[in-house]
């Protein structure tokens, strides 16, 4: 993945659309920075989702779903910064760091 001098002003997030991923923090977020949020990942929970949807009505987030690689990483060199939400008993950990690598080559 090449470097973007100036992306653009929105914030990415990756991973399952799970409760342990913790989405609803960096909706949450989002929406308190007024800041969009492209959110990419496998659709694991849908209740969830929609869960979020419905706290979080006005969050300007757009889902653009499980990409492929390319993809993903196109969308996400465009980003300012990626958030990353581990909830529950799963904290960040070091595979999220070395995985990082994989993502922004």
């Amino acid at each position: 993945m090449s470097f973007c001098s100036q992306p653009k002003e929105c914030l990415a997030w990756l991973g399952r659309i799970a409760p342990e991923k913790g989405l609803e923090d960096a909706v949450a977020a989002a929406k308190i920075a007024n800041i969009p949020l492209k959110i990419m990942g496998k659709m694991q929970d849908k209740s969830y989702w929609e869960r979020i949807c419905q706290e979080y009505p006005d969050a300007p987030v757009e889902y653009l779903g499980f990409l492929p690689t390319t993809q993903m990483q196109q969308e996400l060199r465009q980003c300012r910064a990626m958030l990353m939400t581990p909830a529950g008993s799963r904290r960040l950990g070091m595979w999220q760091l070395k995985r990082l690598p994989v993502v922004c080559q």
